[in-house]
């Protein structure tokens, strides 16, 4: 049965062209992470994540607007943070496990 063990919302205080977005503790090899972001200020630039995950829903923009989602399996109990990259501006994240 799924489940869902923990999730995370983010929004830096501050902008910037890259942010790191810690893994909620707590999940299991196999457990499926899906992170969504958004970035405001500049929608043609591309939100890029570290290696490893896969589009989940392709990007769009809308007036002053980016969104992205992506998703990963865990690969082990202690997966590493996230970098996500995109135009210098603010951010809000939101990681499901």
């Amino acid at each position: 049965m799924p489940r869902r063990i923990a999730h995370q919302t983010t929004k830096p205080d501050t902008t910037g062209t890259s942010q790191d977005v810690s893994i909620p503790g707590g999940h299991e090899t196999g457990d499926l992470i899906v992170v969504h972001a958004v970035n405001d200020n500049n929608p043609s630039t591309t939100i890029g994540i570290t290696a490893g995950y896969s589009a989940l829903i392709p990007q769009s923009s809308a007036q002053t607007i980016r969104t992205a989602t992506f998703y990963k399996i865990a690969a082990s109990s202690s997966e590493p943070d996230i970098t996500i990259t995109g135009a210098n501006a603010q951010w809000v994240f939101h990681v499901t496990i």
